[in-house]
């Protein structure tokens, strides 16, 4: 079985299988310090042997201070060094991107225009919310970075001295009686409406509205209060993974 790892800033996504067939498990980021963190928390959250069933692994980060304790780990226990994700042999064209793009959002990128025909806008509703265009040529050329939802709501309890420490967004009203629904309100429809904003501005400018592909953790909380088209795709990252895996293996 293959092991695929997205190191995230929130959650570290582990995978266990093949992409038609996997187990999935998430574990807070901040919860990794040494490699023997890492590997006993897969065998706790798995609940068998799952190294002895793990021959191979891919990773992806955007954590650069996790990925030597995550690849060590895996060394440990598979006695190699894990594949990573090489931006540049991914199947999407980003040399119009000035800057280095990070491999969630290359690998989501690549996962969509594997899977349909562009343009497409992908949108990962994570630690922070990203919104990724590829244009009809099938080339990244960019995007928007927001601030996501918890992190939002995090800042806010932290640089203000009256409002709460906001957790829990599963109960949503548009206009907050309260300062927490307030705040859950401010959250979640100030994020759909505010991807709604920039979607709109996207298809003005191309004269087109592009397909549109969702995924991120944070996705099952915002999507409820979304007023476009999308497809919701929650393991985009990870199937990706999977398929770049084999790719690389010339399977």
């Amino acid at each position: 079985m293959i092991l695929c790892v997205s190191i995230g800033n929130t959650n570290i996504r582990c995978a266990v299988g093949t992409k038609e067939d996997n187990q999935l498990i998430d574990i807070p980021t901040k919860s990794i310090y040494r490699a023997e963190d890492f590997i006993s928390s897969l065998e706790k959250q798995f609940n068998t042997d799952v190294w002895g069933l793990v021959r191979d692994a891919v990773v992806a980060s955007v954590v650069t201070d996790k990925t030597p304790i995550i690849s060590d780990a895996i060394r440990q226990k598979t006695n190699k060094l894990p594949q990573r994700i090489d931006v540049s042999r991914l199947n999407i064209d980003v040399s119009g991107y000035k800057s280095n793009l990070g491999e969630d959002r290359a690998v989501c990128c690549a996962a969509a225009l594997s899977e349909y025909k562009p343009p497409i806008i992908v949108i990962d509703l994570g630690t922070a919310t990203t919104v990724n265009f590829i244009d009809a040529k099938g080339a990244f050329i960019g995007g928007a970075i927001f601030v996501g939802v918890q992190t939002g709501l995090n800042a806010l309890c932290e640089h203000t001295s009256l409002l709460p420490q906001v957790n829990d967004c599963q109960i949503v009203t548009t206009i907050g009686n309260n300062t927490q629904d307030g705040l859950i309100s401010g959250a979640v429809i100030g994020t759909a409406n505010m991807i709604e904003g920039y979607i709109n501005r996207i298809g003005m400018d191309l004269g087109a509205t592009p397909k549109i592909i969702v995924t991120g953790g944070n996705a099952p909380m915002i999507l409820p209060h979304c007023r476009f088209r999308f497809v919701h795709k929650p393991t985009l990252l990870i199937d990706e993974l999977f398929s770049q895996y084999k790719h690389q293996q010339g399977g």
